[in-house]
């Protein structure tokens, strides 16, 4: 973004490079918001998403042209191009070339690495071009994403301040770091268990009810959800059933899961 921001409204077109999911898309949402709340109307901002199916199959560098073209002409000030993925049209390029040389358009493109850094750049957009590279995230800020899920007492009924756990936001970290361990599976559910029951508006807490625990504790507008993550189903039936009938006596009693 600091990159972004250095270069706009500078007579040059950025292109932001990176891997796939690096992140690009990301980055040009978030300067689309910057350019709001800057004082940009959002008539000034033409965004295209070039992987859209909004493109027709036999969408071409013409078609683009004529697009953008027709897009900056609808403004009497200075728009702002956000153009993602640039790459899946043939010869985009020339359009970028064009569109430089003869509007009042400040550009910013994203794309791979593969297929930005290639001689057609070189040939076409020669000296008119900042290549900003968009790198994932470095080892402490992927510790920055992550979830600390405090231990709830169903029995004092208050949210104790010791021995939490923490959530990747992303679990393929774990991957990267320690490889694949069957071992590994349960605990990978808990946490995208956790993830979902986050993405659905709730506040999660581990449940702890004397010296046992409850994986989730779910509260979304004052109803609770008891959660508890099950790798093995068929296992988890082979309880006795006098110490299944026990257990959830005991958090009906105390909880009122029954009501």
């Amino acid at each position: 973004m600091q990159a972004l921001q250095t270069f706009r409204d500078k007579h040059i077109i950025k292109i932001l490079s990176g891997v796939r999911r690096a992140g690009k898309s990301t980055v040009l949402d978030l300067f689309h918001k910057e350019l709001v709340s800057s004082g940009v109307v959002e008539s000034q901002i033409i965004e295209r998403r070039y992987t859209s199916m909004d493109f027709a199959e036999n969408f071409d560098e013409r078609s683009m042209y004529a697009d953008l073209k027709g897009a900056v002409a609808l403004s009497d000030r200075k728009c702002y191009l956000l153009l993602d993925e640039v790459q899946e049209v043939d010869n985009w390029e020339k359009v970028i070339n064009s569109i430089f040389e003869s509007s009042n358009a400040d550009i910013y493109i994203t794309g791979s690495n593969s297929k930005l850094l290639s001689s057609e750049i070189s040939t076409y957009l020669s000296g008119r071009f900042v290549s900003i590279p968009v790198f994932t995230l470095s080892f402490s800020e992927y510790l920055e994403f992550q979830y600390r899920c405090r231990r709830y007492d169903m029995q004092g009924k208050e949210v104790l301040k010791t021995q939490e756990k923490f959530y990747l936001s992303d679990v393929s970290f774990k991957y990267s770091q320690l490889g694949f361990n069957t071992k590994m599976i349960a605990s990978v559910l808990e946490n995208i268990v956790y993830l979902e029951l986050r993405r659905r508006g709730h506040e999660v807490y581990i449940g702890k009810l004397g010296n046992r625990e409850i994986d989730f504790v779910a509260i979304n507008r004052g109803e609770k959800l008891y959660v508890q993550v099950c790798r093995n189903l068929i296992f988890c039936y082979r309880r006795t059933a006098a110490d299944s009938e026990s257990r959830w006596k005991s958090l009906s009693r105390n909880h009122h899961l029954t009501e």
